[in-house]
């Protein structure tokens, strides 16, 4: 028997018309997902440098109970070291805990970063700064400053820094405190866990800038809070200016986007970290509104209290 030649029996492929209609809907499919996958990474991003700022203040907690409650100094001073890298923050409070992958947001991505860490600067990273002081260690240690070598030029060592109210060495010279009506220095700075009076509601770690800003513009310059390791809110009082001008002028040292928004958007979300050891993602303008209402100065009162 021949087998059937009719049109039913034969295999039917697609028409030209079904492939289009399929694709079609195949791209629909993806225009609906990839945005909530985006969103996904993006939530999955935010939780994990939530929980480097979390290890951190949890080693910081362990270390103020080793130092009758006195918290850890910063020391890169707007890009370059202050003394042994390995008395440094970064490397101390890895003997309580923090990991030193801790030190770097997933979200980074900073030119400034080494090359082996992935970013373009030349400049050493952590632990090839620890292997120079220890290879240096006797030339550095013999009270001969004159055959002291030079030390290396710093990449970028970590995604964030200090609230400069709370480390002493960078203790802002207030006279007076426009909260307290006092004078502030370093002497008498919020350096103690016992000066903070609130702390739920007071800042310890923030997000740095991962590039240089001069007004809010980015710029290719070499940079200075990209490559240091604390911030100085006392400077950032711009309200006088413009609702604005405050976030434009802080978008230097801390970085008000990381976890959305526009780079120098008083609503642009990053992550912060505060002395009870929480951490919250929040837009600039909850965590600072002036000179007398933010989440910095540890007398200041909320953002929030100041509006309507």
């Amino acid at each position: 028997m021949t087998p059937s030649t009719t049109p039913s029996a034969r295999a039917r492929g697609f028409t030209l018309i079904e492939l289009l209609v399929v694709i079609a809907i195949i791209a629909l499919l993806l225009g609906i997902l990839l945005p909530s996958l985006s969103s996904a990474r993006d939530s999955a991003r935010r939780v994990l440098c939530q929980s480097n700022m979390r290890q951190i203040e949890l080693a910081h907690q362990m270390y103020i109970e080793d130092f009758d409650g006195r918290f850890i100094d910063a020391a890169l001073p707007h890009g370059s070291l202050a003394g042994d890298v390995r008395s440094t923050w970064l490397i101390s409070l890895q003997s309580y805990g923090a990991a030193p992958d801790a030190l770097y947001s997933p979200v980074d991505r900073s030119i400034w970063l080494s090359v082996e860490d992935g970013g373009n600067d030349n400049g050493a990273n952590l632990e090839q700064l620890r292997t120079w002081f220890e290879q240096n260690e006797d030339l550095l240690t013999d009270n001969d400053f004159g055959n002291d070598p030079d030390q290396p030029a710093i990449a970028r060592l970590t995604s964030y820094g200090l609230n400069g109210f709370t480390a002493q060495t960078v203790a802002p010279f207030l006279n007076p405190d426009p909260v307290t009506r006092r004078r502030l220095d370093q002497h008498n700075a919020y350096t103690k866990i016992t000066r903070i009076p609130r702390t739920s509601q007071t800042i310890h770690l923030v997000m740095m800038t991962p590039i240089k800003r001069q007004f809010g513009v980015p710029t290719d310059a070499e940079p200075d809070f990209a490559k240091a390791d604390h911030v100085h809110p006392d400077e950032w009082d711009f309200a006088f200016v413009s609702e604005t001008a405050s976030a434009t002028f802080a978008s230097s040292q801390i970085w008000l986007n990381a976890h959305g928004g526009e780079p120098t958007s008083p609503q642009g979300k990053s992550n912060a970290a505060f002395f009870d050891g929480s951490v919250r993602t929040l837009s600039f303008d909850e965590m600072y509104l002036d000179a007398k209402h933010n989440l910095f100065h540890p007398e200041a009162s909320p953002p929030g209290s100041a509006r309507p």
